[in-house]
């Protein structure tokens, strides 16, 4: 992709916004279908601008096009931005944009130029006072230092709104305004206690550093980060870090009155301590689609052993209130091998415990949750067994004994059984089949 020939991959980023039509190889480089006037006469400048130059796309992020279309002044008519490298300049890093008048002719109205190896991400997002959207680029100066800057293209010219270095970025709208704000995560390697997030704020037609506040101190490595919603449904960011011990920590940001603040982090640790768990392959999401999201905080579920080695875990989700206040709305248990979920209903939970079957020759993989209350004396009492069938038999396996479909793809089966037992879980077949989910 780094070749002259990446320009059929701009040109077919173009066709595929405009008319959905494909190329026909690297030897045609702008002999594509003739969809319209105006794609001719796009095809025609950008060559003219390009020239021997190489054309790129931006690594990552939404936004990978190596020619993009963009409505920045919101006038109605699309821009074109067109990504490329010219190596024998000093800001070997370029995007060009044009503009389109009355007539369908396109012109180059400005460039915006850059140094490092690549243009790591690019977004368009309105910023500041009025209604144009800004260009946010993420600049790769090496594979691991980026710099982020936001230009504002207005009044016939681009300016440059604010430059940063950043680990990670994002940009959303923290104060109701309607404009997006920038959250940079930094993380300093000589100094762990100085890792945070940084919020720029658009004021007037400027861009200017807000606030900031810390991250938990003692993160190994950034995870998730994350736009969310607080109890009051006040947007937040939600920064996953991976902590020593196989575990996870969510610091939760949101914009008070007097600046940025770290909602979680206890002042006396300097940790989000509320948020650390045990890692479990699931992150912050909104769990009971109310429109919060909620963290989860783990708690390993016991085995009737005690050894505690089938790393069955019951997930209680958690909402955050600005105020402090947590609150639980669900707990669940997550199968995240067989991708499948269960809400626990709350008479279920420290009253059972949980173990695995599986029959490799059949493609059947078992869960089997049983009554129990933690004394080692008492063998634990199964009630219940959520199968995954796979395999050409799985429809069979599925209409044995009593079992009832829970789910079903053309690969896959889920299938439950109610075991015969002495204690009455509290829920039907119409219940259990609300309560499981598919990851």
């Amino acid at each position: 992709m780094k070749a002259k020939g990446i320009w059929v991959i701009l040109l077919a980023g173009l066709l595929f916004c405009l008319s959905g039509c494909m190329f026909r190889g690297t030897d045609e480089l702008f002999d594509i279908p003739r969809t319209s006037e105006s794609n001719q006469k796009l095809q025609a400048k950008v060559q003219s601008i390009i020239g021997n130059a190489t054309g790129i796309s931006p690594v990552s992020g939404s936004n990978t096009q190596t020619l993009q279309l963009v409505d920045l002044d919101r006038d109605g008519t699309q821009e074109a931005l067109a990504f490329y490298r010219d190596s024998s300049t000093e800001w070997p890093l370029k995007i060009a944009i044009l503009k389109q008048d009355e007539q369908g002719n396109y012109a180059l109205f400005a460039q915006i130029e850059g140094a490092g190896t690549d243009i790591e991400s690019i977004e368009y997002k309105n910023l500041v006072e009025g209604p144009e959207q800004e260009i946010i680029v993420s600049w790769q100066v090496t594979p691991t230092v980026h710099t982020l800057v936001a230009y504002s293209v207005r009044q016939n010219q681009v300016a440059e709104l604010m430059r940063s270095g950043y680990t990670r970025y994002v940009a959303t709208d923290l104060n109701g305004d309607e404009r997006a704000e920038l959250l940079l995560i930094q993380l300093e390697s000589s100094d762990p206690v100085g890792n945070r997030v940084e919020l720029y704020t658009g004021v007037g037609g400027a861009m200017e550093f807000h606030s900031s506040a810390p991250l938990s101190d003692g993160l190994i490595a950034l995870q998730l980060w994350e736009t969310g919603f607080l109890a009051e449904k006040i947007p937040s960011l939600m920064v996953t870090s991976e902590y020593a011990g196989n575990k996870y920590i969510t610091d939760i940001f949101y914009l008070s009155e007097t600046g940025l603040r770290n909602l979680t982090l206890d002042e006396n640790t300097r940790i989000s301590s509320r948020t650390l768990r045990q890692h479990t392959g699931v992150s912050p999401i909104d769990i009971n689609k109310d429109g919060i999201t909620e963290i989860p905080i783990t708690r390993s579920i016991p085995t009737y052993n005690g050894t505690g080695s089938e790393n069955f875990w019951q997930i209680t989700w958690m909402q955050f209130a600005t105020n402090g206040t947590q609150k639980a709305v669900l707990s669940t248990y997550h199968n995240n091998s067989d991708r499948w979920y269960l809400e626990l209903p709350e008479a279920w939970i420290g009253q059972i415990t949980l173990s695995r079957q599986e029959q490799t020759s059949s493609g059947e993989r078992a869960v089997v949750f049983s009554y129990w209350k933690g004394n080692p004396q008492v063998p634990p009492v199964p009630f219940l067994t959520i199968y995954r069938l796979t395999g050409n038999n799985r429809d069979n396996n599925a209409a044995q004994n009593q079992r009832f479909t829970l789910w079903a793809d053309s690969d896959t089966i889920y299938a439950a059984e109610f075991l015969d037992s002495s204690w009455n879980c509290g829920i039907d077949q119409t219940k259990l089949i609300e309560l499981f989910h598919t990851i």
